[in-house]
């Protein structure tokens, strides 16, 4: 299974798992930056604080970023600006900017080891065809009150057409910064790995997990996509995103750089006792409907090799997000339940799950913060976003019955190694051939709202083109919004070749 650099270099965490019926002020669900900063939020509240983590810290969405903190924002603040308003973008701008600054204050006073730097950022357009729309973005940056300049230099070995350089950026080691965070709570949060919640009983506000619960007076719901069933699976749709590391013989500056080609590249260097390596990004598309005839790992590989002095390629990971219909979270109240959540991060986690975790820990307080109304998640969406929502959705609604007329795949083509749906006695089966050409057969239904799932050539994975969930070859469940395995099938005898 491919690996982040930052899961690769870092000592895996041992927290026990839940065997017990527990009661807590606080339960937070999520053990990545949105869970780690609220529950370090509410450090020293006096609130007891229980957080469940499926797996292991940082195994969902951070530990496999790229680790840019920036204040650029991938929606733009052109189109936030004119989606919303101004006030509502420079808010925006202003939260990122101090959110960055929370991390390097978290970082400072707990002692944290994680290759923390300041940097520039540059957003830039390698053809001319491109310029004019950062020539415009440099306009919106200003009026947000970024610290920002517009020059034709960038230090890439490669020519560009124009740049934005953002000051006061930073890049870190998130699965460090976790670690570190979270060794720091103290008494006053019980972590739970492999706790994985299976059910929730909302008039109980008892959450369920394999082998033990937790009631709470607060539930929040910091997995990136919210669990379960909840109407904000409908305003932010998944996408998955490409990385790779590369020894160069020559490295770049250390900063943060961003082209604006669609779908875009983004780029660092990182550096570890003594090593580095170039850190790219892209080959973005949207989760379930990549095409298993194209490799995105090489196209990667591709981009990097026509602009650097590629020495080997070492690590390759994907990572997937959440874009919202309007272009920014929504953080708060479950519209409809009574938990809290954050989601709709796009390509800037990191940022705003930090910006997330301190307005859901103020909520919890009932502290009032001044960017909640920005990023309330029970906001109506402007009518300039009704177009991108109502795609997302036809989309869903089409793989919900379209996937079910195409053609499945015969049993003795499948590879081994490989998967494919299958068709057996008038029902569809996803089926995996391991590399022993051992059959594996489950369900091909996934238990989240009933989409079919799809073969992930690239990571062997079954991949939901619906909401996002993902299941491993076998069908185990790797995140949700799912919360249960693929349902096994037993019907060995029926297709062995």
């Amino acid at each position: 299974m491919n690996q982040s650099i930052w899961k690769a270099k870092a000592t895996a965490t041992n927290y026990p798992e839940l065997h017990e019926s527990i009661e807590a002020d606080v339960c937070i669900v999520g053990g990545g930056i949105t869970g780690i900063t609220t529950a370090m939020q509410l450090k020293n509240s006096g609130k007891k604080v229980v957080l469940l983590e499926a797996m292991r810290i940082g195994d969902g969405t951070t530990g496999f970023s790229s680790n840019h903190l920036n204040t650029q924002i991938d929606f733009t603040y052109q189109e936030v600006t004119k989606k919303h308003n101004s006030d509502k973008a420079k808010i925006v701008a202003q939260s990122r900017s101090q959110a960055i600054d929370y991390i390097e204050e978290m970082i400072n006073q707990h002692a944290i080891n994680c290759d923390f730097k300041r940097v520039n950022g540059y957003l830039y357009a390698e053809k001319e065809k491109n310029q004019e729309s950062i020539e415009q973005e440099f306009r919106y940056c200003e009026k947000v009150e970024l610290p920002v300049e517009l020059s034709n230099d960038i230090p890439l070995p490669f020519k560009i057409n124009k740049t934005i350089v953002f000051a006061n950026q930073a890049q870190f080691n998130s699965q460090q910064y976790l670690q570190g965070m979270a060794a720091n709570l103290g008494n006053d949060c019980s972590i739970y790995e492999n706790s994985r919640v299976i059910h929730y009983d909302h008039s109980e506000k008892k959450l369920i997990t394999a082998n033990g619960s937790v009631k709470a007076e607060h539930v929040i719901l910091a997995t990136h996509l919210p669990l379960f069933i909840n109407i904000h699976q409908t305003t932010a749709a998944p996408y998955r995103s490409y990385m790779i590391t590369a020894r160069l013989e020559e490295y770049p500056p250390h900063g943060l750089y961003w082209d604006n080609m669609e779908p875009y590249h983004y780029t660092r260097v990182y550096e570890q006792d003594g090593e580095k390596w170039l850190v790219v990004g892209g080959a973005d598309h949207k989760a379930g409907n990549d095409d298993n005839n194209i490799d995105y790992f090489d196209q990667l590989e591709q981009y990097v090799r026509d602009r650097f002095p590629v020495l080997s390629i070492e690590h390759r990971w994907s990572s997937q997000y959440y874009e919202p219909a309007d272009g920014l979270p929504y953080i708060g109240n479950s519209p409809g339940g009574n938990t809290l959540m954050a989601t709709g991060y796009s390509g800037d986690g990191l940022v705003y799950g930090t910006v997330a975790g301190i307005i859901l820990a103020d909520m919890v307080l009932q502290k009032k913060n001044k960017w909640q109304e920005t990023y309330n998640s029970k906001r109506i969406p402007p009518l300039s976003a009704g177009k991108t929502y109502m795609k997302e959705n036809v989309d869903v609604a089409k793989h919900l019955i379209m996937d079910r007329l195409r053609s499945s795949a015969k049993i003795d083509e499948i590879a081994n190694g490989e998967g494919a749906l299958v068709d057996i006695n008038s029902n569809r089966y996803a089926l995996h051939k391991d590399e022993n050409g051992e059959i594996h057969v489950c369900s091909a239904t996934c238990p989240h709202l009933g989409c079919l799932v799809k073969w992930n050539h690239m990571e062997k994975s079954w991949d939901c083109p619906c909401h996002g969930s993902r299941f491993t070859a076998r069908g185990e469940i790797i995140i949700g919004p799912a919360t249960r395995n693929l349902k096994k099938i037993d019907i060995r005898d029926k297709v062995e070749n």
